[in-house]
């Protein structure tokens, strides 16, 4: 019975070590950093989209339902641009793919004025169609943009990520400007 105890006791500590580790994979950074790639929307033209190239070519960016639209837009009355554009999935969660693994991502973001009650997203990032770490949540708003970023150097990066709104039935409606990469 001692051993048995002392093995499971063993168990539960490998496991917390574990899930611990795999619960800090992504580091989050508080403030804007300098990127190497980055995406602020102003070169895409005002339309809405399945799937375009961003990112000076860097990354494609896709709807990632079978429903609803990417739209960028810079109209003030929808969703505020911090400057020039801004996109947003209108009834679609939105995936970014890079051509190479990058260590921090982050970006500006809020809700659009679109009468979707969305407070707060949910972004997951992968490597080589493999999910890195745990997906990580965020509280954003309509009121002003949020600065949201995450360092995954400790788990060797990503090449993929996935942002999600929290509406399950009207998915996406995640505001975002000045997407970042490094």
């Amino acid at each position: 019975m001692g051993i048995q105890m002392k093995n499971i006791r063993t168990t539960l500590i490998a496991f917390s070590v574990v899930a611990t580790g795999v619960a800090s994979a992504q580091t989050p950074i508080f403030a804007p950093f300098a990127p190497t790639i980055g995406e602020s929307f102003n070169t895409i033209p005002i339309t809405s989209y399945v799937s375009f190239v961003g990112y000076s070519g860097g990354g494609l960016l896709s709807r990632l339902n079978l429903t609803g639209l990417m739209m960028v837009t810079n109209n003030p009355a929808l969703l505020p641009p911090i400057s020039g554009n801004a996109m947003f999935g209108r009834g679609t969660n939105v995936r970014i793919r890079y051509q190479q693994v990058w260590k921090q991502w982050g970006g500006h973001f809020r809700v659009p004025f679109a009468g979707i009650a969305v407070t707060g997203m949910g972004v997951r990032f992968f490597k080589a169609g493999v999910p890195v770490g745990v997906a990580v949540f965020a509280p954003i708003n309509n009121a002003t943009w949020n600065w949201r970023g995450w360092d995954l150097g400790s788990v060797g990066g990503y090449d993929e990520v996935r942002i999600y709104g929290n509406v399950l039935a009207s998915p996406g409606y995640v505001g975002m400007e000045n997407l970042r990469s490094r």
